[in-house]
């Protein structure tokens, strides 16, 4: 059980923590409040997207990532804390070794790769999934004795204040998208749940130069868009307009959009049925089930992947579907199945 003094310390510590999200960098102020409250060498985070196997960390001080050798993404599919979270949802604070998805702690990848070649080998891990379920979100604290009982209660009592510390990150975060868009001139629509509540004039100058409905795109927003699939790009009659889903306020869905420019433009330029066949390509699909799909022969379509691999200057399809998302064509968006009243 925690004294008075140490939940003062958890209070004091999470009003920070609430208080950090105005700082420059409010990632590494969270993680020096984790190293406030428990003494250890160093203090990390870490998110994962269960889909897509990418994954971002961050630490104070910049101690184990660059030990990383199998790659980020490799090392946190390792790492005990992500696995449970992956398969089992939240986590609290509680030692590395006693996490049922550590397995044989001494031989764990994550522990040999980043703890051991530093003697930091004592962890205690929290974590949550974010809402959608498809990214998980962990913290971590690390050194080279053991953790007291007391000191897991405390960064468990923590725990809540780290997850409002993180949603108000995140809303943030948001927010200065939609206003970086805007500055920068792309165009934004802001869906309510039965009208528009807000567009700005550059939105209303794309949809008529690219002669897309309002209806059209909350359809394409509404159902081909969601918090897994948040960007794509869809092809009009003069170009791309790529379109990014954004939360917004409760109940609404915003959605910014501008053109493909001079700088993410295909040499040369796709049709509409190239970049339709490369949103499939992104999906995985043979070229049998992409003929299936949009209603031509087998033949037809590897006509158009020839096409497509030329202008893009590629040779097969994973080089294709690389380079389409380099250039931010991915994933493709049909207007014609969309459905105006999702």
């Amino acid at each position: 059980m925690l004294s008075d003094a140490q939940w003062r310390s958890v209070r004091d510590i999470g009003f920070d923590l609430l208080d950090a999200e105005g700082e420059s960098d409010p990632y590494r102020a969270e993680l020096e409040c984790l190293l406030r409250l428990v003494p250890a060498e160093v203090a990390g985070s870490g998110e994962l997207d269960l889909v897509t196997g990418a994954g971002e960390m961050r630490e104070t001080p910049d101690l184990l990532i660059p030990l990383a050798v199998n790659g980020v993404e490799e090392v946190l599919a390792h790492n005990p804390g992500m696995r449970h979270l992956a398969e089992r949802g939240d986590l609290a604070a509680v030692r590395a070794e006693q996490i049922p998805e550590s397995g044989d702690w001494a031989r764990n990848p994550w522990r040999r790769e980043l703890l051991d070649p530093v003697g930091l080998t004592h962890a205690v891990v929290i974590g949550h999934r974010l809402p959608g379920g498809r990214v998980v979100q962990g913290w971590g604290v690390n050194r080279d004795r053991p953790f007291r009982d007391d000191e897991v209660e405390m960064l468990q009592a923590l725990d809540p204040a780290l997850r409002r510390a993180a949603r108000a990150r995140r809303r943030r975060e948001v927010v200065l998208h939609l206003d970086r868009a805007v500055a920068e001139g792309a165009g934004l629509v802001i869906f309510g749940p039965v009208a528009v509540v807000y567009r700005n004039a550059e939105a209303d100058e794309l949809l008529e130069r690219h002669r897309v409905a309002l209806a059209t795109l909350r359809g394409v927003t509404c159902g081909q868009l969601s918090p897994g699939r948040p960007e794509g790009s869809m092809s009009t009659a003069v170009g791309i307009l790529r379109l990014q889903r954004r939360p917004a306020l409760p109940g609404c869905s915003a959605v910014v959009l501008d053109e493909v420019g001079a700088g993410h433009r295909v040499p040369g330029g796709l049709t509409p049925r190239q970049l339709l066949a490369l949103g499939h390509l992104g999906e995985g699909r043979t070229a049998a089930a992409i003929a299936r799909l949009m209603g031509v022969s087998e033949r037809t379509v590897h006509k158009h992947l020839e096409n497509l691999y030329r202008t893009l200057g590629v040779g097969d399809r994973l080089s294709a579907v690389l380079k389409g998302r380099e250039l931010g064509l991915l994933p493709v968006l049909d207007p014609a199945v969309a459905d105006p009243d999702a």
